[in-house]
C-alpha cells in the first residue's frame, strides 16, 4: 500500500487505544495499545470506522458495515476471517466449529492461527471464538480484553448466563 494513501486515527476505548489504519478502498488494521503513537490523517473509512466503534462500545451498535479492505488473494486466513463475519453479537462459536463451517474438519489449529492474524479485530470477530469446552483460548490483545468484550456484548444482549463461555 503506497504510504500516501494510508489513513490513521484513534480511539480510546475501555480496552485500550484503537489505532486504525485505511485505505482509499476501507479500513486494514485495527490493533490496541495503551497509548497513540500515530499521526491521524482522517479519511471517510477511518471516520466511520470510530464512529462505529464508539457506538459499539456504548452498546448501541450490533452490526460493523464500515468497507473493509483485505487481501484479495484467496487463502484460508480469508476464508476465516470472511466466516468470523457470520458470528452474530452477542453468540460464540468455536475453532473446531469454523472450521467444519469452512469444509475443513480437524483445522482448529489453523482456525486459530488466522484469528491471531485478523488485522480487524473486534469488527471481524475473532473475539467470539472460543475452545470446545466454552474456555476462553489465546487472543492478540490478551485474554481479558477478550473477556471484556464478550461480556460487553452479553451486557447489551439478552443471553442467559453461561452460553457464552465458562
Amino acid at each position: 500500500m503506497d504510504p500516501s494513501t494510508t489513513f490513521h486515527g484513534t480511539l480510546t476505548t475501555p480496552i485500550g487505544v484503537v489505532q486504525l489504519t485505511a485505505s482509499e478502498r476501507g479500513l486494514t488494521r485495527l490493533s490496541i495499545s495503551q497509548e497513540s503513537h500515530i499521526r491521524e490523517r482522517s479519511n471517510q473509512h477511518v471516520s466511520m470506522a470510530i464512529d462505529e466503534l464508539t457506538d459499539y462500545f456504548n452498546g448501541e451498535l450490533k452490526q460493523f458495515t464500515v468497507a473493509l479492505d483485505l487481501p484479495t488473494s484467496p487463502g484460508f486466513n480469508l476464508r476465516v476471517w470472511q466466516q468470523l463475519l457470520n458470528i452474530n453479537y452477542g453468540e460464540t462459536t468455536s475453532y473446531g466449529e469454523v472450521a467444519s463451517l469452512l469444509n475443513s474438519p480437524g483445522a482448529s489449529q489453523a482456525v486459530g492461527a488466522a484469528n491471531a492474524a485478523n488485522p480487524i479485530g473486534i469488527i471481524i470477530p475473532c473475539h467470539r471464538v472460543i475452545g470446545s469446552d466454552g474456555a476462553l483460548t489465546g487472543y492478540a490483545w490478551g485474554i481479558e480484553a477478550k473477556r471484556w468484550l464478550l461480556l460487553h456484548e452479553r451486557r447489551f444482549r439478552a443471553v442467559p448466563a453461561g452460553q457464552l463461555f465458562s
